[in-house]
């Protein structure tokens, strides 16, 4: 029973840092799409100026703000499918700390009757003494 409380344990700790490691990806993604629209918003602030400059680089910016918006959407379906790890990992990790609790629910109850068993135990010796 304390063998299986420790494995669950372990696996407890090897969820958490799953977990963990998900929230940092989906962060990460989260910095990304934020950086892109930046740079989206900075795109389009040039073609909006009515400066010379700007007539000749449109097909440039227009091009880049495609190759961008193709980023997006990819980032943004990472992002999803992250979203999506990190509820199968919580759900996950509350059904190890369940286990767990369920598991050393039983340890402690087992360690209670065996303690009341051994106190049963000497009590009963005690009086087979007495009687002698």
């Amino acid at each position: 029973m304390r063998q299986r409380l420790k494995s669950l344990q372990r696996l407890s700790a090897v969820q958490k840092d799953m977990h963990r490691l998900a929230e940092w990806r989906f962060a990460a993604l989260e910095r990304q799409l934020d950086t892109l629209q930046k740079e989206r918003d900075r795109l389009v602030s040039y073609l909006d100026d009515d400066r010379l400059f700007t007539l000749a680089y449109t097909t440039t910016i227009v091009e880049r703000l495609r190759v961008l918006e193709e980023t997006k959407r990819q980032v943004i379906q990472a992002r999803d499918e992250q979203r999506l790890i990190l509820l199968q990992n919580s759900r996950r990790m509350g059904q190890i700390a369940h286990a767990a609790a369920a598991v050393a629910d039983q340890c402690r109850r087992s360690e209670e009757r065996r303690e009341l068993d051994a106190a049963i135990e000497a009590a009963l010796n005690r009086q087979r003494a007495s009687f002698r």
